[in-house]
């Protein structure tokens, strides 16, 4: 006894044996079930919830396909989904799906299904003989259709996979198992079969809601989500990304990550068919197919070569989605030595307060209806924008730059919505959103204005949807670095806090960070930093979207410490923020790139030029594969590219990448623009330190022209080219022309003015340029004095290896030699 004993324990080694072996001999593995009316029962397949039996109904002599229950006898909530599978899918009547013919109990007490038996393959192993998206489409639209019929009677299927699909020898798909399908409106009693928080459904092929457990979230468009990538599987073979790895990270990928378009995967497949997939696996339901039904027409359209609906809705979300994801980066921080150097620290805004829309499905408040109503109007009307004609486009559409179909129809915007103010609202929002993507900021500003003042009048100050559509105005006038006019607004935000009901804690996060990240703008990076350490204390993210505002704010800390110099604490917080955005979007994403991009400013700063160069290579090398050559992201870390390479010794390799992105800045931005004439000063720089002097001058008057018009004299971007005039004589054998730039710039800079903070990077290289000159000029007592306090400022304000005390310690010695020549 004891041997047997011994010999038969191996199959309760582990728990997943022993509950395997459990079923097993709970089902009688090997001895079919005894279920009155049904003969000749033969196992066809296992699962989770029971097991498959081929059989032949007697009454009717017709082979069925028997689903026989595991557990036995039944838990309260087995009993309810299995009978809730029953009637849902005996309610069905349609050729593409499985009918269902009877329902019961076996003689120990166990439920079964009767259903049509399928002779055919799965739908995957039907696939990979042929990928043809030729062949695979048609099966496929039927397949939707068949989903669309369950939809229009109120069932969500929540399992769709290949696998619960079949194809027989004709071609013809019939979709089976209905085992976690609901209703799209819950009794109480399908409300307890259904909880928030437990997965429903197969991984791979769950949408962002079902993945996360929100089942009070799913809707018809989570069946389209899990439409879209099963298409993508048939036809690649591969998943649209990585579901390989622990529950969480599938999870977070499936939230976050970007699908890869379908053609990287399945060249031959054609544009619009990539289209109709993208649509159906945005992570947003309202920005899917909304129903499965308008996925077939498209799939039909595609394979007859007919225009499809989601090409003019893509191409819009498309403009959004990038505003989104980037509107924050193009501006610089109030980062003196950056600006004196040239270099662009990039901070990172807290979000935009998240509004999340409640399913269609379940809207039964007024409130809920509105929206959709507002929701539905405004998708209409951006959708009819690639229709927009011109003479030189007479057909509309795709060939229409992005900004003129913009400024043809921001006009109509009011015309359209006269009587619907809150919808008007939305499209501003959406137009300010368009603009900024395109580098359009002045633009994008004023429509964001716009849809503020709309939204106060519907809503008023104390909404969460005025709060919203204020932190997009500040944001605007902060990328146009309009510090006086975001000053007042980010303080009227903080002030709502306390009288805008339901106010997420994140949210507060966010707006006490765009406060602190204004005044750290103008130049009280102190401040700042209390100000974003007030904002996390006590904050505990947990959701995604938490998350990733901890790391925003993190930036901006960081950001502040490299100002003040605290380059130790800077470097901290920028890896850590880097890590948390390479974990949330990948290595490729904006955040990500923004933070790598500080990091390598901030290795300039510390003299590491070689190393910096090489980071900012790898940046400019992302930006062009993931967002193109022209994308405004692209330019800005390339110029800061050209500067490293210059600062690194390397003049002359970077005077060809200078001249590439001034002709882009020049012609995408406008000469006048900011960012343009950041870039106008760098390579007026590096053509000096290449001994083009005469061209140098050219360029370096050219942008002191423009930032006076422009800026004014005493703004710190006009004073910052002021010195560089000063610099550039200087180099080309002219001090005494370089002194009266210099002197003017001591001037301007001086602290009493206010116009430059005393204790900045940008005081002291005014400082120490105009001691060097002095010293061309044998004015060494004077020339000593200027270098002295420059030096005195540097000391207070970046670490001793940086690059300028190496330049300091030179022009001393110089100084010294001069001095004791002429006596």
């Amino acid at each position: 006894m004891s041997t047997n004993t011994a010999s038969n324990s191996s199959w309760f080694k582990d728990e997943t044996s022993l509950i395997a072996e459990l079923r097993r001999s709970r089902l009688g593995l090997g001895s079919a079930p005894d279920i009155a009316g049904y003969m000749e029962l033969r196992e066809l397949a296992r699962g989770g919830q029971g097991v498959v039996y081929t059989a032949q109904q007697q009454s009717t002599k017709r082979p069925v396909a028997l689903k026989v229950l595991s557990e036995a006898p039944f838990s309260g909530r087995s009993r309810l989904r299995f009978d809730r599978e029953v009637e849902l899918a005996a309610s069905l009547r349609h050729p593409g799906i499985v009918r269902v013919y009877d329902s019961g109990s076996t003689r120990d007490g166990r439920r079964y299904l009767a259903m049509e038996l399928v002779d055919g393959q799965r739908l995957d192993e039907w696939a990979k003989v042929d990928r043809d998206w030729r062949r695979i489409v048609p099966v496929f639209a039927a397949i939707c259709e068949a989903i669309q019929h369950a939809h229009q009677r109120g069932v969500i299927h929540r399992d769709i996979k290949p696998s619960n699909v079949r194809v027989d020898a004709d071609g013809t798909a019939k979709v089976l198992d209905f085992g976690l399908a609901r209703p799209v409106e819950l009794t109480a009693d399908e409300t307890q079969v259904t909880q928030n928080g437990q997965f429903m459904g197969s991984m791979p092929f769950a949408s962002p809601e079902q993945a996360s457990g929100e089942n009070d979230k799913i809707d018809t468009r989570s069946d389209v989500y899990s439409l879209g990538v099963m298409l993508y599987n048939l036809l690649t073979g591969k998943f649209p990304y990585n579901v390989d790895g622990s529950l969480r990270e599938v999870i977070e990928r499936i939230n976050t990550q970007t699908p890869l378009p379908l053609r990287r995967n399945a060249a031959n497949a054609p544009q619009d068919l990539d289209i109709v997939v993208a649509t159906c696996l945005a992570k947003e339901p309202q920005h899917r197919y909304q129903s499965s039904g308008d996925l077939a027409a498209d799939l039909r359209h595609v394979l007859a070569g007919e225009p499809i609906k989601a090409v003019r809705e893509s191409a819009w979300r498309t403009l959004g989605r990038q505003a989104k994801r980037y509107r924050a980066i193009a501006w610089t921080t109030g980062i003196a030595a950056a600006l004196v150097a040239g270099l662009l620290v990039v901070t990172v805004r807290a979000s935009d307060i998240a509004k999340r829309e409640r399913d269609a499905a379940k809207a039964q408040t007024t409130i809920a209806e509105q929206q959709k109503q507002r929701a539905e109007s405004a998708s209409q009307f951006l959708t009819s924008l690639f229709g927009v004609t011109t003479p030189d486009n007479p057909k509309g559409g795709a060939d229409l730059r992005a900004e003129t179909m913009l400024d043809l129809s921001i006009a109509e915007i009011d015309k359209r919505f006269a009587n619907d103010k809150a919808t008007a609202g939305q499209i501003y929002s959406h137009f300010g959103a368009a603009y900024t993507s395109l580098g359009k900021t002045d633009k994008g500003a004023e429509a964001f204005k716009t849809a503020m003042e709309r939204t106060c009048e519907v809503h008023g100050e104390n909404s969460p949807e005025y709060l919203n559509a204020l932190a997009n105005y500040t944001d605007a006038l902060m990328r146009l670095n309009n510090l006086e006019a975001a000053m007042p607004l980010a303080l009227q935000s903080v002030a709502l806090l306390d009288r805008v009901p339901g106010v997420k804690p994140a949210d507060g996060v966010a707006i006490i960070s765009r406060l602190g990240l204004l005044i750290c703008k103008q130049g009280k990076p102190k401040e700042a930093i209390v100000l974003y350490q007030q904002a996390l204390a006590g904050f505990k993210p947990v959701t995604k979207e938490e998350r990733y505002i901890f790391a925003k704010t993190t930036n901006n800390i960081a950001s502040a410490q490299h100002e003040l110099g605290e380059y130790d604490s800077a470097l901290m917080n920028y890896r850590a923020a880097y890590n948390d955005f390479v974990a949330r979007d990948g290595v490729a994403s904006g955040d990500a790139i923004i933070t790598a991009n500080n990091i390598a400013v901030l290795l300039i700063a510390v003299g590491n030029n070689e190393a910096a160069a090489a980071e900012l290579k790898k940046i400019v090398d992302a930006c062009e594969a993931n967002l193109g050559p022209e994308h405004p992201n692209t330019i800005l870390f390339t110029g800061n590219y050209a500067k490293a390479l210059q600062d690194s010794g390397k003049v002359k390799e970077s005077l060809p990448i200078f001249a590439s992105v001034f002709e882009r800045r020049v012609r995408l931005l406008g000469e006048t623009n900011r960012d343009t004439l950041i870039t106008i000063n760098n390579y007026a720089m590096a053509l000096s330190a290449d001994g083009q002097h005469d061209r140098s001058l050219e360029m370096s008057r050219k942008a002191l022209e423009l930032r006076t018009n422009t800026l004014g004299e005493k703004q710190v971007d006009t004073i910052i080219s002021i010195n560089a005039m000063g610099r550039i004589l200087h180099a080309a054998g002219k001090p005494s022309e370089a002194w009266s730039y210099f002197e003017r710039a001591l001037a301007l800079s001086a602290p009493e003015t206010g116009n430059v903070p005393a204790q900045s990077s940008t005081r002291a290289a005014i400082l120490c340029n105009a001691g060097y000159c002095l010293t061309d000029l044998s004015k060494f007592d004077d020339a000593e004095k200027l270098i002295g306090e420059g030096k005195a400022i540097y000391a207070a304000t970046v670490p001793a290896t940086s690059p300028v005390f190496a330049r300091i310690a030179k022009e001393e010695q110089k100084l010294a030699e001069k001095r004791t020549a002429t006596r």
